[in-house]
């Protein structure tokens, strides 16, 4: 999955709420560049680590070439199918009518169905190119993430932790127990 907008990604958790959450005084922005950096951090985490995108945005993925009908989204939600592309016997990517496809189950197992007589014709021997707007919209994730971010910012900014630290800190059995209640578990790849 490659992230494609042209805007940076908004944090789905701001300093002011993290503040809030931990009880530093809102004045106190001495480190405010650190529980951003964070902040930014924590979220790409959570958001691996549940499958889940907190904030809605444009994403690509590359689905195998094959003879199959169905194909899961790696990540939940699915709010729109933007394009399909293949590519052609010219070498260059050729876009499809999006409008013959559907993406079905969009909150719990997103599946993207192919139009009939489609699979033989395009999938069966070209990988596809698949853009669409993934995430939640106007901040209605699961508050679960939200609070897993805030106490991984936390732990991290207790302990004084580097963003770019090499070694990988182990996640509290709480911050585990919140992703495990919100974790997007992809059935299956193709069928």
């Amino acid at each position: 999955m490659k992230y494609i907008g042209a805007d940076p990604l908004t944090l789905a958790v701001t300093e002011a709420e993290f503040k809030r959450a931990v009880h530093i005084i809102d004045t106190e922005t001495d480190d405010d560049v650190l529980i951003k950096a964070y902040l930014g951090a924590a979220i790409e985490v959570i958001e691996t680590a549940c499958r889940r995108l907190m904030l809605s945005r444009p994403v690509e993925f590359m689905a195998p070439a094959g003879y199959w009908t169905n194909w899961w989204f790696p990540v939940a939600p699915v709010i729109a199918l933007d394009k399909v592309s293949y590519i052609d016997a010219a070498g260059a990517w050729a876009d499809l009518t999006t409008a013959d496809f559907k993406v079905i189950t969009e909150f719990d197992e997103p599946i993207l169905v192919v139009p009939e007589g489609f699979r033989s014709s395009v999938v069966g021997n070209k990988a596809l190119r698949i853009q669409a707007t993934v995430g939640y919209v106007d901040a209605t994730y699961p508050l679960a993430m939200k609070q897993a971010v805030i106490l991984l910012v936390k732990e991290w900014f207790e302990a004084g932790i580097a963003v770019d630290d090499a070694v990988v800190a182990k996640l509290s059995f709480g911050i585990h127990t919140l992703i495990k209640q919100r974790r997007y578990a992809r059935p299956c790849e193709v069928a």
